[in-house]
């Protein structure tokens, strides 16, 4: 994961969203992670976020290395790959992480 310090990264606090638009459908999902990617990665370089991880998971055997917690099934009905994302604002941050996730196809699934 993307972290300034692995000490303060707390995944309690992080958000979780996988990505509807390319769950079943690998070069999508490799696509997804790239771009997610470029939208995310300037937040990160100007301090917005703490942290993220963008995560391809291809299989059970990824759920269960990767430590995620079942709440993807109810997005993804089982179907595999998909792509599975970590964001962790800084705390008292006016910006609408959840909004911006949406707008890139992603589904909050830690709530």
């Amino acid at each position: 994961m993307k972290n300034r310090d692995q000490n303060k990264m707390n995944d309690e606090l992080a958000h979780e969203y996988v990505h509807f638009n390319s769950i079943g459908n690998l070069v999508n999902c490799k696509g997804t992670i790239q771009k997610t990617k470029e939208n995310i990665k300037p937040l990160y370089d100007t301090n917005k976020i703490m942290g993220y991880q963008l995560l391809l998971i291809e299989n059970t055997i990824d759920v269960e290395e990767k430590l995620i917690e079942y709440k993807f099934e109810e997005v993804t009905k089982s179907k595999f790959p998909f792509v599975y994302a970590f964001v962790q604002p800084v705390e008292n941050n006016p910006i609408d992480f959840d909004q911006l996730m949406e707008e890139l196809d992603y589904i909050r699934v830690d709530l």
